[in-house]
């Protein structure tokens, strides 16, 4: 079944996540020195590409940094960037046309940039256009699937520049979590044990409303995990951050709560019985995921939460969150985590919940490697506006 589902074997891709990052930290041993002048850096990249930088960011914002970091998910820099800035440019596929605009209006800037990828546009660019440092990273299948090749060599660059303070003991607690996840997650036998695929049998069961409640310290996290279910299991998903969320999503709950909203016998049946069509209609067709765990709810959050380090005030609202989701019939998950420094539990709840999109995609009957609507979007704009070749 999963073969039939997924011939292009995107599950590999996951499965050599714990070797691709050791090999991408040990194999990365040029590392180019960042400016000493400059105030602050700029990560510029989308996707799952992009990603990788907000990663970086997050782990900026937890640990002592030197310089101001931010990310960067446009065609173009802030007005207020300039040449006490350097541009970190982040394409897998080295072909993204809002990266490449980017560091094409940084150079025309005087920024100094630097470039991390497979190869593509920006090494050329980097290598006989603006002559600046280029870092050549390995790509699997696709971008997202080749994350720890971008994210493991970035971590090295700004560690070694004194950046970023993450030590070996930080990196190796960070695989040897890794390698726990591939063990629980990344096996097909005993599935009832597998801690991922228990996840994506709600996922699939409560497409409907999906919700993703993460912190400042697993922002990165929810972020990729949303982008995941989208590309991977083809779903929407709502991610938010406490406590901003707790001053208006919270609210959407209460929908659901006929003491304060009664919307009327007549339209809830109404409601109720077309729900109950669609999920006839696509167990019918195949989709979805028939199981006795995944019982009737008001939705489905995520909570991304690290019980053991967060502050106390984000512990306390992630309980009482937790009790609104649960007085309104709600299904809450904690998302998985190992290991006991911040790089080791953040990257590891990442990699678990990638496992959960993989098979949330299984149990819905969709190849996870497709992107159509992508493909048809980069094509368009090829033909309508040919942005790559006024740059070069």
């Amino acid at each position: 079944m999963i073969s039939f589902l997924d011939p292009s074997d995107l599950k590999g891709d996951l499965d050599s996540w714990p070797s691709l990052a050791e090999r991408s930290w040990k194999d990365f041993t040029s590392i180019p020195k960042l400016p000493d002048n400059v105030e602050g850096i700029v990560l510029a990249g989308m996707g799952g590409s992009g990603i990788a930088g907000d990663l970086i960011y997050d782990i900026s914002a937890e640990k002592s940094s030197k310089l101001m970091l931010f990310t960067n998910k446009d065609y173009h820099l802030p007005k207020w960037v300039n040449g006490r800035f350097a541009l970190v440019a982040i394409s897998c596929s080295g072909n993204t046309e809002e990266t490449l605009s980017v560091v094409a209006e940084a150079r025309a800037r005087g920024i100094e940039c630097f470039g991390i990828g497979s190869g593509g546009l920006l090494k050329k660019f980097a290598q006989e256009k603006w002559n600046f440092p280029f870092i050549q990273t390995g790509m699997l299948k696709v971008p997202r699937t080749s994350l720890p090749a971008l994210f493991f060599p970035l971590v090295k660059l700004f560690s070694e520049n004194s950046v970023l303070k993450v030590d070996q003991e930080d990196l190796d607690d960070c695989f040897n979590s890794l390698n726990k996840v591939k063990e629980l997650s990344g096996k097909l036998k005993n599935l009832r044990s597998n801690p991922s695929f228990e996840i994506a049998q709600q996922l699939a069961s409560n497409e409907d409303r999906l919700l993703i409640y993460s912190s400042r310290r697993t922002r990165a996290v929810g972020l990729r995990f949303r982008q995941s279910l989208n590309e991977n299991a083809k779903m929407h998903a709502f991610n938010g951050e406490i406590p901003e969320l707790c001053h208006n999503d919270i609210v959407g709950w209460d929908l659901q709560d006929s003491r304060i909203h009664d919307i009327g016998e007549k339209s809830k049946r109404r409601v109720s019985t077309k729900s109950a069509e669609k999920r006839k209609r696509r167990s019918l067709a195949g989709e979805g995921h028939s199981s006795s765990k995944a019982a009737p709810s008001n939705g489905l959050a995520l909570l991304l939460r690290l019980r053991e380090d967060d502050p106390e005030e984000i512990r306390v609202r992630f309980d009482v969150l937790s009790d609104v989701i649960r007085r309104r019939n709600g299904i809450r998950i904690i998302a998985p985590y190992f290991g006991k420094s911040f790089i080791a539990r953040t990257f590891s709840m990442l990699y678990s919940l990638e496992y959960s999109t993989y098979f949330a995609a299984v149990l819905r009957g969709i190849n996870p490697i497709l992107t159509p609507s992508i493909d048809l979007l980069k094509k368009e704009m090829t033909r309508k506006l040919g942005f790559v070749s006024r740059i070069s």
